[in-house]
C-alpha cells in the first residue's frame, strides 16, 4: 500500500488530536520513535498531540490544517522540514526554537 492510499484510507484525525494511532497509520510504523516522515496535509488536526514522541522526525507536512500551537515541535532537535498551515506565523514564541532549516 502506497503513502498515497493510506493517507486516503485514514485521511482525518478524531477530534482534531494528532494521536499515536493515527501517526502510525499514517506512517505504517509501529514504533512512533521510528517515524522519519509525517505527511498530514489536509487531515484536520488542530492540535500536534504526540508528535513530540516522534524524535527521529525529519519533516513534517501539516499543511491545510487549523494548528495554533507549534509548541510540541520544539524538543524534535532532527526536525529539518516544516510545512505548516499556510500563512502561519511561524515566528510566535509558541513555537520556540527547533534547528528547522526549511519552511515551506
Amino acid at each position: 500500500m502506497s503513502a498515497n492510499e493510506k493517507l486516503e484510507e485514514c485521511r482525518m484525525v478524531e477530534d482534531g488530536y494528532l494521536s499515536e494511532q493515527f501517526v502510525k497509520q499514517l506512517t505504517g510504523d509501529f514504533d512512533i520513535a521510528c517515524v522519519i516522515h509525517i505527511q498530514a496535509r489536509n487531515t484536520g488536526i488542530e492540535n500536534l498531540g504526540c508528535v513530540y514522541m516522534c524524535q527521529n522526525l525529519v519533516s513534517l507536512d501539516v499543511s491545510c490544517n487549523k494548528i495554533n500551537d507549534l509548541s510540541p515541535l520544539y524538543m524534535l532537535q532532527n526536525l529539518q522540514l516544516l510545512k505548516p498551515q499556510q500563512q502561519q506565523n511561524i515566528s510566535s514564541q509558541r513555537f520556540g526554537t527547533p534547528p528547522v532549516t526549511s519552511l515551506t
